[in-house]
């Protein structure tokens, strides 16, 4: 089926189609569309002229096209240099405070050996680890479901993250570490057997990886961490221990992210969920608001970008099935951020990158993918050969439909955009 869709896809967009005069253009994506169970909402923008508005003024379930909300309100309110800060403090009575600034970036094997070689060798015997306590908020996006939570796409958030907050490991049916590094402190109990059946259990407790079961071919997997702040504080310890660091100085050590532009690049050209979440939390931290945490905080100040009624931001990834978005405020928010260089550069490119790297080759084409169950979105930027640049989104709710034939009916309304034309007079 991928190899189909992708050759499918790249048939729609390579194939020079017939051209379409703007005011033929509705017409012609309604001709796409044939599911009368589900719901269709479409605006493309030319300028200040709208070219198609199909259910343009109504409310639908975004998915990840949400990201384009959290990473521009991040991006105009902490500005694309801005960088997040991880701070570990020594004290004089020998405790070692980690205050996470929510860095989704830190790594163990990059960032860590960073943070603790700022240390210095002192007199103080090592007596304590603590995790500052701040209000980052729940440690899932709100409206989440419990089996998204088991997936390393929906791995907890909150103010200490480590390597994704996820782990990898392969079974076959022995069992091997993908960065044994990362998994100081973990024991694993392994009881799998390869057959013909399916009925592979995980359980995570604590720092104990439980697999049981059969599996019928080896196999890759991650699974979240439940609890990133103890995994962090377990690294650090091995850290500490391989450097023979038993008694330090008082000090503190600093390790920054990356600047926020390229934070935002992984949010919404590799849809990571994790980012996204990481980055409304930030923004409610720099905008506190007294009695909230950083994460009602920070839904409520993302939301300010959005006017008009039929929006609510209820996370900051998309995968929320509470969020709503009409397709206007979507183009109005795109058309907003179009001369952002660093907000147009965070966009995936047709047929080149990030969740377009399979799809909509050979047209000059930015834009943000959301799917979810039943919902297949596409929203962004495009600049057709013969008309002038629009600004577009198309949103599918409801639908019975895989995401395969979706995402084709999707590509297709945007090949057929490709082909406008001016009117002959």
């Amino acid at each position: 089926m991928k190899l189909f869709y992708a050759w499918f896809s790249l048939l729609l967009v390579s194939v020079p189609g017939e051209s379409i005069c703007p005011d033929r253009l509705q017409s012609a994506l309604l001709s796409q569309w044939s599911q009368s169970s589900a719901r269709l909402g479409v605006v493309v923008r030319s300028g200040e002229e709208v070219l198609v508005d199909i259910n343009g003024g109504q409310s639908f379930i975004p998915a990840s096209v949400q990201k384009l909300f959290t990473t521009a309100g991040a991006l105009t309110t902490l500005g694309a240099d801005f960088r997040v800060k991880t701070i570990l403090t020594v004290t004089d009575k020998g405790e070692l405070k980690l205050t996470g600034g929510g860095d989704p970036s830190f790594r163990s094997d990059r960032d860590l050996p960073r943070l603790v070689g700022q240390l210095n060798p002192g007199n103080i015997p090592i007596q304590s680890f603590q995790i500052t306590a701040e209000p980052w908020g729940n440690s899932y996006g709100r409206g989440w479901e419990w089996a998204d939570r088991q997936e390393p796409y929906a791995p907890p958030i909150g103010a200490v993250v480590i390597d994704e907050n996820i782990l990898e490991w392969k079974v076959d049916p022995n069992f091997s570490w993908k960065h044994p590094s990362r998994a100081q402190g973990w024991q694993v109990q392994n009881s799998t057997q390869l057959g013909q059946e399916d009925t592979l259990e995980i359980q995570v407790d604590s720092q104990t990886l439980i697999l049981k079961g059969i599996i019928p071919q080896p196999i890759e997997y991650a699974h979240p961490i439940p609890d990133p702040g103890a995994q962090f504080l377990s690294l650090l310890r091995h850290e500490l221990k391989r450097r023979g660091m038993k008694k330090l100085k008082p000090g503190t050590a600093v390790v920054l992210s990356p600047p926020l532009h390229k934070l935002v690049q992984t949010a919404n050209k590799d849809s990571n969920n994790l980012y996204a979440e990481q980055l409304l939390r930030i923004v409610g931290r720099h905008y506190p608001r007294p009695g909230q945490d950083y994460e009602t905080t920070g839904r409520a100040f993302l939301s300010q970008q959005v006017k008009s009624a039929g929006f609510y931001l209820a996370d900051g990834s998309g995968l929320s099935r509470h969020n709503q978005a009409t397709p206007q405020q979507i183009v109005e928010l795109l058309v907003k951020m179009a001369e952002h260089s660093s907000f147009r550069a965070s966009l995936p490119i047709g047929g080149k990158d990030g969740t377009l790297s399979n799809r909509l080759a050979n047209l000059d084409l930015q834009a943000k993918t959301g799917t979810l169950t039943g919902i297949s979105t596409l929203a962004g930027y495009l600049k057709p050969p013969h008309y002038p640049p629009v600004i577009f989104a198309i949103l599918i709710n409801h639908s019975l439909a895989n995401p395969a034939q979706n995402r084709a009916t999707i590509d297709a309304m945007v090949a057929l955009i490709n082909e406008l034309t001016p009117c002959e007079l």
